[in-house]
């Protein structure tokens, strides 16, 4: 089991004094363990972990190691990492294929001080659809080969492409889109579109100039991609929400928030929750932007994932018992609320919207997967019966 809070309240890069002071009393009891570590880890906030942590006393010098630990594995990685993207970019570039790097690829180039902050499992590239056969053509005489992975014909990436270097496997996913064809069946803009208000970025470890989406596209991917994902996809991770909470931050000022709420009303309509998770530093003048939905005393709560059907949940050896199978259908149909602000961009405080998100919107979600998952199991044993 998760100890979430902690991982949460890292969840950002500027520290603020409430902030501080709920972490130190969360974190000065704990003792090193690996089952912390092995958490941070694969939430994604090791670094940003350490990163705090290194500022407050009377924390485990034990666990400060192990992050730091891991801090530096990163900051290696990443090195690695940027300097594979931006012999990627420059490829693409000199072959004449327009492409837009996301999410951490990005990201670890322009809001994060410094890259190693930022963990990568691999390098996502959005590529002009009628481009990328000759972009993933282009990547293998470089050198990448396709992964074993198996990709439908129609998924929004192709099959990752792989390569070692300097003992680090590179794993790289070429885009066609930013979205699968799944519920909740997202508005995707035009390649051209994104492209027309991309603007540039240089890779921090070399110099090289790359693009990037718009601060407010890509706030709309990151919250889709990161939060918002299907119901079959692994459950959020911290690290996106990082990524949300810091670029909001960083950028606020920025943001043309009239164009977020024109284009993008689910992301609008759901940015207020995200105080749950460690709440708005305050430098961040939210009240311009959205009208506080929050009280004080509901922000730092644990923010439970998904876990009902269809999630895929790993069984252990003891299969599905009774209470097993209760448990499932309790968290499918009764998910938590906080979550479910989020995800749906309703207020959890008020027990009108809670009842119509419990009792409709959500159901309605569920059905919208009933239909995908019976139409894929007929398209299946009809591809069978053909064969």
């Amino acid at each position: 089991m998760i100890n979430r809070l902690p991982l949460q309240l890292c969840a950002r890069l500027n520290p603020y004094k409430e902030q501080q002071e709920k972490l130190k009393k969360n974190c000065q009891d704990l003792r090193f363990n690996q089952n912390f570590l092995r958490d941070a880890e694969e939430q994604g906030v090791a670094p940003l972990l350490f990163y705090h942590l290194s500022k407050i006393e009377d924390i485990d010098q034990d666990i400060k190691k192990g992050l730091k630990f891991l801090c530096l594995r990163h900051r290696q990685a990443n090195t690695i990492l940027l300097s594979a993207l931006s012999d990627i970019t420059e490829t693409l570039q000199d072959k004449g294929v327009e492409h837009l790097l996301l999410k951490g690829s990005a990201l670890a180039n322009t809001i994060y001080p410094d890259p190693g902050l930022r963990p990568m499992r691999d390098l996502d590239i959005l590529c002009r659809p009628d481009s990328i056969k000759s972009a993933y053509k282009h990547l293998q005489n470089r050198g990448y080969t396709p992964a074993k992975t198996v990709v439908a014909d129609n998924y929004h990436h192709l099959p990752p492409l792989e390569k070692k270097l300097r003992g680090l496997n590179i794993c790289v996913e070429l885009h066609r889109g930013i979205f699968p064809k799944d519920p909740p069946y997202y508005r995707e803009p035009e390649f051209d579109e994104l492209f027309n208000r991309s603007s540039p970025l240089t890779i921090k470890e070399t110099g090289v100039t790359a693009r990037m989406m718009s601060y407010e596209d890509m706030l709309y991917h990151l919250f889709q991609h990161g939060f918002r994902a299907p119901l079959t996809f692994e459950p959020y991770r911290l690290i996106s929400v990082a990524d949300i909470i810091i670029l909001i931050e960083s950028t606020w000022e920025q943001m043309d928030w009239n164009f977020i709420k024109n284009n993008y009303p689910d992301l609008y309509s759901s940015l207020p929750y995200f105080e749950y998770f460690s709440g708005w530093h305050p430098s961040f003048k939210k009240e311009k932007i959205w009208v506080p939905q929050i009280a004080p005393e509901q922000r730092f709560k644990t923010v439970s994932p998904y876990c009902g059907w269809p999630s895929k949940q790993q069984e252990d050896s003891r299969g599905l018992t009774p209470e097993r199978i209760t448990t499932r259908i309790r968290h499918t149909l009764c998910p938590d609320k906080r979550w479910m602000s989020i995800y749906y961009g309703v207020n959890g405080g008020n027990l009108q919207s809670r009842i119509a998100c419990c009792f409709f919107t959500h159901p309605a979600h569920l059905l919208r997967w009933l239909k995908t998952d019976c139409t894929n199991y007929f398209k299946a044993k009809k591809k069978m019966c053909d064969s």
